[in-house]
């Protein structure tokens, strides 16, 4: 049949598949032709050699779950069969594994579609990894105290009911630190707030030397941190921030300012047993004694009715609170 333009009906079939064509070999995504009967690749795009390392060549005649791109084969059969009864599959974050043994995170998206005589499957793979990246930078943006790098006070207190609901679950103690920097406004009015961010973000440095693995550290605001101790007792938890407390002590935080007091911490310590109570109240435990090793004199910790001495090369104590 010849049409108005003066082309056939072979001439359009070519040039659609020229196109076809064109648009398949130029693709930035990374695309496979698939035998829907079996599996076996039938056609790789060339963006697949910039994706995961494997020509073409490589790929063409061996079946889908063959080709070493698919940590969980057992898996791929699954969307396999899937494709095979509905026609359509999609994985929005898939890890494959490249030629050089790289996991490369993908959108995986398949359809099934008659060709000629034959059903084949088009399985378009596109590289996630930067949009993974992304998220993950929000995600930790979005989590942690910005002058500190600690976790802040929403995410802080999200780990806080996680570390509580699994101590009741699993009838274990928790142990919660609250801190407080001492006489740190006298600090930022007579050196200013530079100096004060300064000394806060080398008071979250040496925590987080100090503390164990296991535990978890976030600034609440201002001054005031907070460290998660799972599966601790009171007595070692007190032990554990007296520990804390003499470090920060020792440390010269602002080693460039002959004039600057030492940066002491007054910490208060309450424990749950088995994790069977609210949070706020533990926290509002927590912060019962650390105003009450405010109270004492500074630089000491509180724990109910034990209190951790303020050694005589501590810092002076201070009457007033500020």
């Amino acid at each position: 049949m010849i049409h108005k333009d003066g082309t056939s009906n072979l001439d359009q079939l070519r040039q659609s598949e020229t196109r076809y064509r064109r648009l398949f070999e130029s693709a930035q995504d990374g695309i496979l032709i698939v035998d829907a009967r079996d599996g076996q690749v039938l056609d790789a795009n060339p963006f697949i050699a910039e994706l995961l390392g494997f020509s073409p060549a490589e790929l063409s005649g061996r079946k889908l779950w063959e080709l070493g791109l698919f940590r969980d084969t057992t898996a791929i059969k699954s969307v396999f069969a899937t494709l095979q009864d509905s026609g359509y599959a999609r994985h929005e974050d898939l890890p494959l594994k490249s030629k050089d043994g790289r996991q490369v995170d993908v959108e995986f998206v398949s359809n099934r579609y008659r060709e000629g005589d034959a059903e084949v499957i088009q399985c378009n793979i596109r590289d996630i990894s930067r949009r993974k990246l992304l998220q993950d930078q929000l995600r930790q943006a979005a989590d942690t105290d910005e002058l500190t790098g600690l976790a802040n006070r929403r995410h802080i207190l999200e780990l806080a009911q996680n570390e509580l609901q699994r101590a009741r679950r699993y009838r274990r103690s928790l142990s919660v630190l609250m801190l407080d920097i001492d006489n740190f406004k006298r600090i930022n009015d007579t050196y200013g707030h530079a100096v004060g961010d300064r000394a806060l973000r080398a008071f979250a440095d040496s925590c987080r030397i100090i503390i164990r693995n296991a535990d978890l550290i976030g600034r609440l605001g201002g001054e005031e941190f907070i460290v998660l101790m799972p599966e601790t007792p009171q007595q070692a938890a007190v032990e554990a921030a007296d520990r804390l407390r003499i470090a920060v002590a020792a440390v010269k935080l602002l080693p460039e300012c002959d004039r600057c007091p030492p940066v002491t911490a007054s910490i208060g310590v309450a424990t749950t047993a088995d994790g069977a109570e609210h949070l706020d109240c533990l926290l509002q435990r927590a912060d019962r004694q650390l105003y009450r090793a405010k109270d004492a004199g500074r630089n000491c910790v509180c724990a109910d009715e034990i209190a951790a001495a303020v050694p005589p090369q501590a810092v002076e104590p201070v009457a007033s609170k500020l």
